[in-house]
């Protein structure tokens, strides 16, 4: 990939080493805090996800299925079971030469990895893993040297039963929510390893179109075989490759038989020929990526399914940030038919969405049929052919440790008319109807309701979007057990948040939109809580826990404390929440709370608690409660015209750094070019982007 730093390489051969471009290292400037934390979480987020372990034969049969090999391996080896039983090298030199002779000798088959090479595959500086010898290799074709196509990674740390990450003796016999995630290692060591690795996956999957992808994992003198797909890593069982290296061999011997499909990569996108990506860049040159990316030739299926339709895209405006899931990606894209480009720009959007779940398609050409106005128009779109994924396959394997059931996932694409800005300011009158006309028109509940689903056109109007987890409410009413809690963190319900069993209703999409505009009122409008305001942002929209035994987040108190005793913006806090430009705003956000609490006050058919009087009736929440209330203080004539977004987050550190001078570069520099310099940088410290801004949406939190 142009633009990314190139990185140490070795070739298999004895060759002088040469530099193929693979992946971007993390920066410099993040801390060794900030990437175990980051590792901390993403083996969180993947508990449960391991699934093994898999008999290698198993995983072998899975892989000769995509070769001319048919269910076996034919190939003879030259090498001896216990080749390397004896030597006395390190445990790095000892796998890596066992990985240099077979891509030299091919297992007796000297063109089976003829044109490939070892690189460098890290993408973490060497002090984030003290006391390890790291062991992070990748392997490339020739033809797309900058491409890789299988990782190696290890760690030599300790013991080798202190470095495995699943355990291949557990026991689980019976479900139950302590035995979700048995078969994994609970130590830290353990834990940090998967999350490691899962990090190399989700950073693999974010710079390539991935279907699958495989990865050997490295703790001498074992090795364990991972194939990953977005439903979960099926793990292999353990083999010690010093007194059988026949495993290693057969493995990659049948991946370098491999087509590119074989292999983990998405037939369906395509790198533009250069002159269509010239005509492309031109009409998406707003929405223009920060590094250097070339720009992809996507297949779409049509509406109607008869053929398919080609769309140029020019770098995702958001990647996804799991291995697992449902892994959105959306992209300003415009279409090219017979080599003539479109001028048109569109947004195209693809994702893996469970089985189980409504076709975002459908519901919008649902949507769109009954006129509803405010939601993407579709294009065209549906499910990709022949692209699911495997790992639910093996749900009811006799050899699986563990008893979370796996969703089984299919690739979907599609495209839409409409290509949106972000909410940095508040959504015109017309935002919610979106809502309110899918529900009454269609009974359709939209489900994420947040700050990256609500978009602002050209023409300055709202736009409700990103209904994928949308489903019609007649659906819920058969009173079923809810498998999955759905939405944004940031702006769920508090009932969501504090059960993750409850079933969503429309009054959680609706105080879903109270959140959003309380959200982004303190966030971009002038407010009496500004000193304070990143600590109010994170008690009220961010925290969260874990100390439940069934190990599901859960949040909420803050929202709670906010609506039932006026927390954080009533005269007890002081002080008390005024948005100083906008008293319409004011009374808005205390009106909606007022109508939160009547809400709240009433017994709520979909939380688990106790039975209400028989003289207290359930009031449902309807579009009217807050609808009138919005109107009211939109149609002001206190309202400001033409008021514009501004960061109060930045606006406080401009001013705390005017105060404290603290970069020693600007110690000499005059106010008004200190606001210059921090106005033209991220809140990260780096240059800020010139292009406007944009997105599509956001994936709903992976919950």
């Amino acid at each position: 990939m142009a633009g990314i730093p190139r990185y140490t390489a070795f070739r298999a051969t004895r060759s002088a080493p040469e530099s193929p471009e693979i992946l971007s290292r993390m920066s410099l400037e993040e801390t060794l805090a900030q990437a175990k934390g980051t590792i901390r979480d993403m083996a969180r987020e993947t508990k449960g996800n391991w699934i093994g372990p898999c008999p290698v034969e198993e995983l072998f049969a899975g892989m000769s299925a995509r070769t001319q090999l048919g269910t076996g391996l034919s190939t003879k080896l030259d090498t001896q079971e216990t080749y390397y039983t004896d030597s006395s090298t390190s445990c790095e030199k000892k796998f890596h030469e066992i990985i240099v002779k077979v891509m030299l000798d091919g297992a007796g088959d000297t063109t089976l990895f003829a044109g490939h090479s070892l690189v460098d595959a890290s993408i973490y500086p060497t002090q984030t893993w003290h006391g390890a010898s790291n062991y992070e290799k990748g392997v490339v074709s020739k033809e797309s040297p900058s491409v890789l196509e299988l990782v190696l990674l290890g760690y030599d740390k300790k013991t080798p039963d202190a470095r495995d990450i699943v355990d291949d003796t557990a026991q689980c016999s019976e479900p139950h929510d302590d035995c979700e995630a048995p078969y994994e290692i609970p130590e830290m060591t353990s834990t940090l390893i998967r999350g490691r690795l899962a990090n190399h996956a989700t950073e693999i999957c974010r710079r390539q179109h991935r279907t699958h992808l495989y990865m050997v994992y490295v703790f001498h003198p074992f090795i364990r075989f991972i194939r990953w797909d977005r439903a979960g890593a099926i793990i292999s069982q353990r083999v010690n490759y010093i007194e059988d290296c026949t495993p290693l061999v057969h493995f990659l011997s049948l991946f370098g038989r491999l087509d590119r499909a074989g292999k983990g990569f998405d037939p369906t996108v395509q790198v533009a020929p250069e002159t269509e990506a010239g005509e492309a860049k031109k009409y998406l040159e707003r929405w223009a990526p920060r590094t250097d990316q070339p720009v992809f030739k996507m297949d779409v299926p049509s509406a109607k399914g008869h053929r398919t339709r080609k769309f140029l895209v020019w770098g995702a405006i958001a990647d996804p940030e799991s291995p697992f899931g449902r892994a959105t990606r959306g992209y300003p894209g415009v279409e090219v038919i017979d080599g003539v480009v479109s001028s048109t720009p569109m947004f195209l959007k693809e994702q893996w969405r469970d089985v189980a779940s409504r076709l975002e398609t459908v519901t919008l050409q649902e949507l769109n049929d009954k006129g509803v106005k405010h939601v993407p128009t579709l294009v065209c779109g549906g499910d990709l052919p022949g692209q699911e994924t495997k790992t639910h396959e093996v749900n009811d394997s006799s050899w699986r440790i563990g008893h979370k059931r796996i969703l089984k996932r299919i690739h979907s694409r599609f495209v839409v008319a409409e290509v949106g800005s972000p909410l940095e300011q508040f959504p015109s009158s017309k935002t919610p109807v979106g809502h309110k006309q899918a529900y009454e028109k269609c009974g359709i509940l939209h489900g994420d309701v947040s700050g990256g689903n609500i978009l602002i056109l050209d023409n300055n109007e709202g736009l409700l979007n990103d209904w994928d987890l949308a489903r019609k409410e007649a659906e819920d009413d058969g009173g079923h057990q809810v498998s999955e809690r759905t939405g944004t963190w940031q702006f769920m319900s508090f009932g969501l948040l504090r059960d993750p069993h409850k079933r969503h209703t429309a009054r959680d999409d609706l105080e879903s939109f109270f959140w959003v505009v309380l959200y982004y009122g303190l966030h971009y409008m002038s407010h009496s809580l500004a000193k304070a305001i990143q600590g109010v942002l994170v008690d009220i929209f961010d925290k969260f826990s874990f100390t439940h035994p069934d190990g599901i987040a859960r949040g909420g108190i803050a929202k709670v404390a906010l609506v039932t005793s006026n927390v954080y913006i009533g005269r007890r806090s002081r002080p008390e929440l005024v948005f100083t430009r906008c008293p319409p705003l004011t009374d808005f956000i205390f009106r909606a709370v007022s109508i939160l609490r009547q809400w709240h006050g009433r017994y709520d058919p979909t939380i688990n608690g106790p039975t209400p009087d028989d003289d207290e009736e359930y009031i449902p929440a309807t579009h009217a409660d807050m609808e009138k209330t919005w109107d009211q203080a939109l149609h002001s004539s206190l309202w400001p015209e033409g008021d514009h977004a501004i960061d109060q987050i930045r606006r406080t550190k401009t001013y705390d750094f005017i105060a404290r001078r603290e970069r020693p570069e600007w110690t000499d520099l005059k106010r008004s070019r200190l606001r210059e310099l921090i106005d033209n940088e991220d809140e990260d410290g780096f240059p800020r982007k010139k292009r406007r801004k944009t997105c599509h949406g956001s994936e709903a939190a992976h919950l």
